[in-house]
């Protein structure tokens, strides 16, 4: 499993995404600024395989969707104590958390969102970024006046504490895959 590796040029505008690597690329156009880059397999003879992604005007664009009317669906709050905000993984909704809640509401206030273009929340025109989700979930708890969290470490929740690591009381991680250094 390649590693995936990020790289913006600020003066270009331009963030490169990479998973990946070949000497014979091919750009198919996804949207107006939006390109993925194919191995195109004719080295090896394999079928062509994604290496990465080239997203233009993304300061632009991530200004552009942060700033847009988005309703949040959020699953009623249950519990007393700290807020415990639980967020579903890419394609699912806040119902993979349906028989952890219960439990969880003993000891936490918790919060259970969609995010955006998941489940019952607003699904605007794309390209739907971890950055765009991290913003989401800090608006949501704004609007709520909820500055600090108890929380699970998915990929959005890593991108939070980059924006603002004194928001988190405790973390916890699950369903980790851990590659040893090479």
């Amino acid at each position: 499993m390649s590693e995936i590796k990020y790289n913006y040029d600020q003066e270009a505008d331009v963030l490169y995404v990479s998973f990946g690597r070949s000497e014979h690329v091919a750009g198919v156009e996804l949207a107006d600024n939006i390109l993925l880059r194919l191995d195109t397999g004719k080295a090896t003879g394999k079928p062509p395989r994604a290496v990465g992604l080239t997203f233009i005007s993304f300061a632009r664009m991530m200004e552009y969707h942060r700033d847009r009317p988005l309703t949040i669906s959020l699953e009623a709050s249950t519990g007393e104590g700290n807020p415990l905000v639980l967020l579903h993984g890419l394609g699912s909704s806040h119902r993979d958390w349906f028989f952890q809640v219960p439990e969880f509401s003993k000891h936490y206030r918790v919060l259970t969102p969609d995010c955006r273009g998941h489940g019952e929340s607003d699904k605007p025109a794309g390209p739907y970024l971890i950055g765009l989700f991290a913003h989401d979930v800090i608006a949501l708890l704004d609007a709520l006046g909820i500055e600090r969290v108890v929380t699970t470490v998915v990929r959005i929740f890593i991108q939070i504490y980059t924006l603002n690591p004194s928001a988190f009381l405790r973390w916890s991680l699950i369903c980790a895959i851990i590659f040893p250094a090479h």
